[in-house]
């Protein structure tokens, strides 16, 4: 299944809604799945589902897992933004999302404030810049 590989931070999330009729779907006779971690695989245990005779297998999320799975617009719009280019094709889709958030935390570690600036100092770090565009807020947090 598509989410389950490409989507390891929605699949915690839906495997801990065992209320709904969908997870039986989804699970079923699925007791643990591996997820990538940081430096290795993670195990995730899968609850049984609670619904003894599930009847809709469709999954409409409620708006609190909806917000649980839902990354920050700036996330989205990095990710989006990169896979446009040539150096993002080196890399799994499963693993570019991580890479994304792993740059955007970079550029809150250096204060930039602005959402552009973190923006575009995420996008040259993914593309491997070593040198960073000196304007504003982002030339000042980069500079030695």
């Amino acid at each position: 299944m598509l989410t389950r590989f490409y989507a390891g931070h929605v699949i915690e999330v839906l495997a801990a809604r065992a209320e709904h009729d969908w997870h039986a779907y989804l699970f079923n006779g699925i007791t643990q799945w591996w997820l990538p971690g940081e430096t290795q695989w993670q195990r995730l245990s899968i609850a049984a589902s609670e619904i003894e005779h599930p009847g809709n297998h469709i999954i409409r999320l409620d708006k609190t897992t909806w917000q649980q799975i839902a990354d920050r617009p700036e996330v989205t719009s990095v990710l989006s933004e990169w896979q446009k280019m040539p150096s993002s094709k080196t890399f799994p889709p499963c693993a570019q999302r991580l890479m994304v958030i792993k740059a955007l935390k970079k550029a809150e570690r250096l204060e930039l404030e602005r959402p552009e600036d973190r923006i575009l100092y995420a996008l040259f770090f993914l593309n491997g810049e070593r040198k960073i565009p000196e304007s504003g807020a982002l030339a000042r947090a980069t500079s030695p």
